[in-house]
């Protein structure tokens, strides 16, 4: 403030009613306002009170005034606007003014040629007036979001407050829409700001930016290149090699599947042909980020580990470079400053980089706009309004991210603790949040597509072709006992070896080597076993069963016919049938 303003905010008076002892409370302040001002806290109001009097004293040392108005007037109670115990949110500021300020220095000292000391009194003491990027409906928005901690992703594992930053960028302008540095009640100036002013590793979220886009604008892979998502692929520059979160390897699959489902052998197998100098390189000269030279290495740029991190709006204005149709356009915090008088002193225009061609663009576009509809990112899904981006996790869960963008904004976010420890969580933190808020500032937007060139066309490279093998498990006589079938890929060293069959003996136990070719017909390999014969049956034994003796002597039934009666009458014979009288001719 200037001195009149400063008699009104502190005192509610006009400067000429100002008391001795009130006009040497304002002085003291002008010094540094974050110490001195007596809004702020209790100790500062006593840093107040402290420096007031060694300006008295100073004045009095100097003749200005004599003892008895020295004394007078460190004996006057000083009667703030405010009141003695209240402080005011206004003299407390938000990280977004943090940050315009610290850029509005950086600029100072540079165009100035000056320290930083100097240009904090410029700052402090020029009049100037500086024209901020902010956009305060979408500020205010995530403000509502992070000073209550309520609204975040429930968290658990630690007895630390979750942590989180957020930066969101406009890519066409690189004007930064809002920002924060940490979530709940911010109640005191230059706290630790998480949004510039430290670094976590990025994890996952790196892979777009270190591997894929430049690999691609490079011609050494196109969106449907395969690769091999194994557990032993050998890179050419190191003997690492990383496994994929979820500890499996699925064979075969293209670019765009490999990075919707952040499958980490694969984006270390692209970057085996990028090569960490290239992507190193690219990372600091085409995308602005500050990297520790131990970061020319392959576990640093294709999982994300990298030895210092990088900070929430690096990975946002590196993020530009997708809607932005190739070009990465600098987040900035301000765009002019202006003196006393009203004149333009400097001019902020953002450094716009052409990183990457528009059809890079546009297809790493398509795929990071998978990844969020049906991959790892699908906690960030719009609904209707196009949504892209990628999730990053680095070891034990220690970091969560999620970097992303639609048509109209760029969002990156970090979840996490100030001091790293495990999340335990059931969604990504960072994709939620990201939802939460930009589904609300979305949400009176018109619906509209990712920008797409008149020329779409990327040279294919075709990668590795895949192919169907076949494993037969028979005994020596060719009998089938079991058939296994997979996908592998032409030129695919496999060994493969007998596996436990019941009732058969593997012929040898042996690994087989043999290398998959063009044709799957071919691609066939029987592993024969001797048949087990199950051991004879036991003669079954029964109990022996007692019969009771035969007799030698058995008496026989007699038979003997009856006698006729010899009163029975005889018998009659049967009278003769008289032949036919009739004589036929035959």
């Amino acid at each position: 403030y200037g001195v009149r303003a400063a008699a009104d905010v502190y005192f509610g008076k006009e400067l000429d009613e100002l008391t001795l002892a009130e006009c040497a409370s304002i002085i003291g302040i002008t010094n540094n306002p974050s110490i001195y001002s007596p809004y702020i806290s209790e100790k500062t109001r006593e840093r107040n009170k402290t420096r007031q009097e060694l300006v008295l004293d100073e004045m009095l040392a100097q003749g200005y005034i004599d003892e008895a108005e020295c004394r007078a007037a460190k004996a006057q109670t000083l009667v703030f606007k405010r009141g003695d115990n209240t402080t005011s949110s206004q003299e407390v500021y938000t990280y977004f003014e943090e940050v315009v300020i610290s850029d509005v220095l950086d600029d100072l000292m540079e165009q100035r040629g000056v320290n930083r000391d100097t240009a904090w009194a410029l700052l402090q003491r020029g009049g100037y007036s500086i024209i901020s990027t902010m956009n305060p409906d979408i500020q205010q928005i995530v403000d509502e979001v992070y000073a209550d901690r309520e609204n975040l992703p429930k968290v658990t594992g630690s007895s630390q407050p979750l942590q989180s930053a957020i930066v969101i960028v406009d890519p066409y302008t690189g004007h930064i829409a809002a920002l924060s540095g940490g979530t709940g009640e911010k109640d005191k100036s230059w706290l630790l700001n998480r949004a510039t002013g430290t670094r976590r590793p990025p994890g996952s979220s790196i892979k777009p930016l270190s591997v894929y886009a430049p690999a691609m604008d490079a011609g050494l892979i196109s969106p449907d290149t395969k690769f091999n998502d194994g557990a032993d692929i050998k890179l050419s520059g190191t003997t690492w090699y990383p496994f994929n979160d979820d500890r499996k390897n699925l064979g075969v699959m293209s670019i765009q599947e490999a990075i919707v489902r952040s499958r980490n052998t694969i984006s270390a197998q692209t970057l085996d042909l990028l090569t960490p100098t290239a992507s190193f390189n690219f990372m600091t000269q085409k995308l602005g980020f500050s990297l520790n030279p131990a970061d020319r290495d392959y576990a640093p740029l294709s999982v994300g580990q990298l030895t210092n991190g990088a900070t929430v709006r690096e990975m946002a204005s590196a993020y530009t470079m997708f809607p932005g149709s190739g070009i990465r356009t600098e987040a900035i915090s301000y765009t002019k400053i202006y003196d006393s008088e009203g004149k333009l002193i400097f001019e902020n225009t953002p450094v716009r980089i052409p990183s990457i061609s528009e059809q890079t663009a546009y297809w790493m576009t398509v795929i990071l706009h998978n990844a969020v509809t049906g991959g790892t990112g699908a906690g960030a899904n719009l609904g209707k309004m196009p949504t892209a981006g990628k999730t990053g996790t680095t070891t034990a869960m220690k970091d969560r991210w999620f970097c992303g963008f639609t048509p109209y904004y760029v969002a990156a976010v970090w979840t996490g603790y100030d001091k790293p420890e495990v999340m335990h969580s059931n969604v990504n933190p960072a994709s939620a949040i990201f939802k939460k808020i930009m589904s609300r500032i979305h949400a009176e937007l018109d619906v509209k597509k990712f920008p797409k060139p008149d020329n779409t066309y990327i040279k294919p490279i075709k990668g590795l072709d895949d192919v169907d093998f076949t494993i037969r498990y028979e005994t020596t006589d060719g009998t089938l006992i079991d058939l296994f079938k997979g996908t592998g890929y032409v030129g695919e060293l496999r060994t493969d070896e007998a596996k436990e069959i019941s009732g058969y003996t593997p012929v040898s136990n042996t690994p087989r080597e043999w290398t998959l070719g063009e044709n799957p017909a071919k691609n066939i390999l029987t592993i024969q076993y001797y048949y087990n014969a199950p051991p004879p049956s036991p003669t079954p034994t029964f109990p022996e069963i007692s019969y009771p003796p035969f007799p030698t002597e058995s008496p026989l039934p007699t038979y003997e016919p009856p006698i006729p009666s010899e009163t029975a009458p005889p018998a009659e014979t049967p009278a003769e049938t008289p032949l036919p009288t009739d004589t036929v001719e035959v």
